[in-house]
């Protein structure tokens, strides 16, 4: 991620796990403007932070 940070990438933070974390990264990201195309790549597959990662943070 470095190397795309310092090409001008930019980068957002946020627990997936925490609601309100997640819409912090919503709002991160609004700051920078319009998306043609957003690519949810964060899940995980055991324990319980399956539902708030993998269904509710992408609809947030």
């Amino acid at each position: 991620m470095r190397a795309l940070l310092d090409r001008g990438a930019a980068g957002v933070v946020g627990d997936l796990a925490d609601v309100s974390q997640t819409r912090g990264v919503a709002e991160q990201v609004n700051v920078l403007g319009t998306m043609d195309v957003v690519i949810h790549n964060a899940g995980v597959y055991t324990g319980a932070r399956i539902l708030p990662v993998n269904v509710v943070a992408p609809t947030c």
